[in-house]
């Protein structure tokens, strides 16, 4: 997994019998008196399980609802992997990628 963005940590969770991976941004971009950086354009890689492929990419920046966003995909070093750009995230979001 790559980032562009030095203040937000991704980590990955994958469920196999859902055919799911959940990418999970926590925005580290916060004052000590509490104020919240706006953080947008993020680019982000994830590299897919052997032999799957993104069927569908959606992305809550507020954990309410969940929205379509536009995926790319490669092959890098014989891997599948998706880049996505969060447009802006809050605090802690969530990128819920459905695999096939």
């Amino acid at each position: 997994m790559r980032s562009d963005h030095p203040f937000v940590e991704f980590s990955t969770m994958y469920n196999a019998v859902q055919q799911e991976m959940l990418l999970h941004a926590v925005d580290y971009d916060v004052s000590i008196d509490g104020e919240v950086g706006e953080t947008s354009g993020v680019r982000v890689q994830v590299a897919l399980p052997p032999g799957k492929r993104a069927a569908d990419v959606r992305y809550s920046g507020d954990l309410r609802s969940f929205r379509n966003v536009p995926a790319e995909t490669a092959s890098i070093d014989g891997r599948t992997v998706v880049t996505v750009e969060l447009d802006s995230l809050g605090i802690y979001s969530l990128v819920r990628i459905q695999l096939e």
